[in-house]
């Protein structure tokens, strides 16, 4: 027997290392978790619902029931910054994020896009452990699953607390409001690898069955990747946007939201109805405001006019009347 195991030896090791390279996929949770077709993703929505737990950060008190995360102690007008992060390059953002608190916001959304490496998302996410206040972090067509991963584990427990991963979040409740979250690409288009986060309508109905009644909260959308229907035409006008978020949206009530991907209308709002888009001034708010938010860091963006976005954080406001993109500050100095 020893010389039939000696003899199959060298048989076995090049099996193992086939397997390898081939990657298996039942065994990683990236595997698990992994969508195949033209355009493979991982859906990182549905990673292990959180345990239920209740912490305060600050003055605000947070708690987690089932794949809802509701925060306490938030009053409007309620100021919010929001950005993507250093995207392809993965330009370092540390001093522009610990540039942040002077905007006044309570509130920070980062959509996404935090490094193509381990190294350089836990770069990102180190630098917004390093800033007072809370941070609530989506993940994007753009990140990598395993590399999201290993970027959080990097992260301690106090960080953890003020630094959130939206990842098992289906919803997030401020008050009377609540914010539908995505993580990911729609169904894996825009993804940058076959591990890159994604979504599809299974999830999308995840998210509706997590919502509370609309009379009792009102709606809004916080995802990478954009609706049909106006803020996603690009110069051509052609719509990069995705119709299965653009009928949730519909069928769900929620007309307004942050979105990230594409980027043809960054740091801009546009005012989304049935009747068609309209551009909207700085400073007005409206329940229908689409604000599509631009990169931190990073090479800049072309919009659909042909103009460049700078690079910046977009200064947000929750109010009475909707949603209002209050400034875009590429210094960090705000206003």
């Amino acid at each position: 027997m020893s010389l039939l195991r000696r003899a199959l030896a060298p048989l076995l090791a090049c099996l193992a290392l086939a397997l390898v390279a081939t990657g298996c996929d039942g065994c990683t949770e990236a595997g698990r978790l992994r969508v195949s077709g033209d355009h493979p993703y991982v859906r990182c929505m549905t990673v292990d619902e959180p345990a239920a737990r209740e912490w305060s950060v600050g003055d605000l008190q947070l708690s987690v029931s089932g794949r809802v995360l509701t925060i306490n102690g938030l009053t409007l007008p309620l100021r919010m910054a929001a950005f993507v992060g250093p995207g392809p390059g993965s330009a370092d953002p540390s001093a522009s994020i610990a540039a942040l608190p002077p905007l006044g916001a309570k509130l920070t959304w980062v959509l996404g896009e935090l490094g193509d490496s381990e190294a350089h998302a836990r770069r990102t996410l180190s630098a917004l452990a390093a800033m007072p206040g809370l941070s609530l972090v989506l993940a994007s067509g753009r990140d990598d699953f395993e590399v999201l991963g290993d970027a959080w584990e990097g992260l301690d427990d106090a960080a953890r607390n003020h630094v959130i991963d939206l990842r098992p979040f289906h919803a997030v409740r401020v008050g009377g409001t609540v914010f539908a979250l995505t993580s990911g690409g729609p169904e894996g288009r825009y993804a940058r690898n076959r591990s890159s986060c994604g979504y599809n309508e299974d999830d999308l109905d995840d998210v509706a069955d997590s919502l509370p009644d609309a009379d009792d909260a009102r709606r809004y959308v916080v995802s990478w990747a954009t609706p049909t229907g106006g803020a996603a035409f690009d110069q051509q006008g052609a719509d990069g946007g995705d119709p299965r978020l653009g009928a949730f949206m519909r069928e769900e009530g929620v007309a307004g939201g942050i979105f990230a991907w594409p980027p043809h209308s960054a740091f801009m709002s546009t005012r989304v109805t049935t009747e068609g888009a309209t551009m909207l001034d700085e400073r007005a708010a409206d329940p229908a405001a689409q604000v599509v938010v631009g990169r931190i860091a990073g090479p800049p963006v072309e919009r659909r006019d042909g103009s460049r976005a700078p690079n910046g954080v977009a200064v947000l406001e929750l109010r009475e009347g909707g949603l209002a993109l209050v400034s875009h500050t590429s210094s960090g100095r705000g206003e």
